[in-house]
């Protein structure tokens, strides 16, 4: 059986989040697992859509004892198509983080839904997530396989 890496990925929307930590809020439980809401807002900047998200955000986190992290983000951006019309896309980005060798690795399987005849075709297609650290947030990588 093939593996996601064995595969090559074309990247459909890049969007740069900026995460607000001072409004993070942790619960922990005593068996070592805990859950953190973490606020952010993001910007998109791609060929098919560029635009930014609106109303509040945030990315839920079920972190275990070992450190592997179950991520769930939801969120409503607002911009412009590639044909130049505005739309909005809804993204709802669930997946795993884990870190493996001193490695951090994300997958997310998202779920886009539309208003923009242009994006309308990825509400059916079967869509990777990945995300690249960074100090103010992660940029999350939305692909499909070519």
């Amino acid at each position: 059986m093939k593996d996601i890496h064995d595969y090559r990925m074309e990247e459909l929307l890049r969007i740069e989040i900026t995460c607000d930590r001072s409004k993070k809020v942790v619960a922990e439980n005593p068996d070592g697992t805990s859950v953190a809401f973490v606020p952010f807002a993001g910007v998109c900047d791609s060929e098919l859509f560029r635009g930014e998200t609106v109303g509040d955000c945030v990315d839920t986190q079920l972190i275990r004892p070992d450190g592997t992290k179950e991520i769930s983000a939801r969120y409503i951006m607002r911009g412009t198509d590639s044909s130049g019309n505005n739309c909005w896309i809804y993204i709802e980005n669930n997946g795993i983080v884990t870190t493996e060798n001193g490695e951090r690795y994300s997958r997310t399987w998202p779920v886009i839904i539309t208003d923009s005849p242009v994006l309308s075709p990825l509400m059916n297609e079967k869509l990777y997530g990945f995300s690249d650290s960074r100090p103010e947030g992660p940029v999350i990588r939305i692909c499909r396989i070519k």
